[in-house]
């Protein structure tokens, strides 16, 4: 049985590697002739920034097998953490794409016109962020609402009531959401510190060049972000999916039998297909970041990234 897990678990993980990095490389070759390429050190800290969380994501499902005997306290744990891993994940490839390049770029002097953490950042990148981040926030305030205290008072369990019978299985509530969201929490204030920390210090003499690096660098924390939130969300749906195929049945003299099902079992098939396709969207966003390090130089120039803060 656990071969047969461990072996499911890496085919479902080798989807999303697989057609999220196909996709990245293909936007990757479509515009790489357009953009500077990050070196150095800011090279080193995309690829890190860019592989880390899909490494923590693509390797957390092999930690998912419980314990002999069933422990349910150690699997209510391990199922906790799988939710937040995620998110801590992004934290720390938001902190790693943030180290600059130096501390002070040549020839640099202080501006008047101030920068603000979102100068080089696109309108559309920060939608897709803030659209990830409510659409989490919404789909956890509605899956909490509908769990319940389980035997020992954490909000775990979901259930239907069938006349006098129960039909009960374990939803994404509130024990498993709190945790997440006080990291989603951190992963946002961090996001936005990552930005102004890039953006705030002045210009050096190839003006030109740098802001292009910042850009880059700016793209690449909203990408890191993002791809933190879509990896979980993905584990969300994953998991709403099966609570949402719960159903039961009581006999009736009249009809036989009655079938009871859950009142979002209409949006299993969107759970189950949608869990997979954020986890692609994920990888390609991670995959984009790194590759951010492989692009041809523009022709700006050939001045070296690290002269970029």
């Amino acid at each position: 049985m656990q071969f047969t897990t461990l072996s499911l678990s890496w085919v479902l993980a080798g989807i999303p590697l697989l057609v999220g990095g196909l996709l990245a490389v293909g936007v990757w070759a479509v515009r790489r002739r357009g953009e500077v390429r990050l070196s150095g050190r800011l090279g080193a800290f995309a690829i890190v920034g860019g592989l880390l969380p899909v490494l923590v994501n693509s390797g957390e499902s092999l930690l998912l097998v419980a314990p002999d005997p069933f422990d349910e306290t150690a699997w209510l744990g391990i199922r906790q953490a799988q939710y937040a891993t995620p998110v801590v994940a992004g934290i720390v490839a938001v902190a790693v794409l943030a180290i600059p390049g130096r501390r002070r770029p040549p020839g640099s002097a202080a501006e008047i016109a101030r920068r603000t953490a979102f100068t080089f950042v696109s309108t559309g990148r920060l939608a897709g962020l803030i659209a990830a981040t409510l659409v989490t926030i919404a789909v956890t305030v509605a899956a909490g609402a509908a769990s319940a205290p389980d035997s020992a008072g954490r909000y775990t369990s979901f259930s239907l009531r069938l006349g006098s019978v129960t039909a009960g299985t374990t939803i994404y509530g509130w024990f498993f959401s709190l945790p997440s969201l006080a990291a989603l929490a951190i992963l946002l204030a961090a996001t936005i510190l990552a930005l102004a920390r890039i953006a705030r210090p002045p210009l050096g003499e190839a003006r030109e060049h740098e802001a292009a690096i910042r850009r880059i660098r700016s793209r690449n924390v909203v990408a890191a972000a993002t791809a933190a939130i879509a990896f979980h969300l993905s584990s969300v749906f994953d998991s709403l999916a099966g609570t949402s195929m719960l159903a039961g049945t009581v006999p009736s003299r009249e009809a036989g039998t009655i079938t009871v099902r859950t009142t979002f079992a209409a949006l299993t098939p969107v759970l189950s297909v949608g869990w997979i396709v954020l986890a692609c969207l994920a990888v390609a966003l991670c995959a984009g970041v790194a590759l951010a390090a492989a692009r041809r130089p523009a022709r700006l120039g050939r001045v070296g990234a690290e002269a970029a803060t």
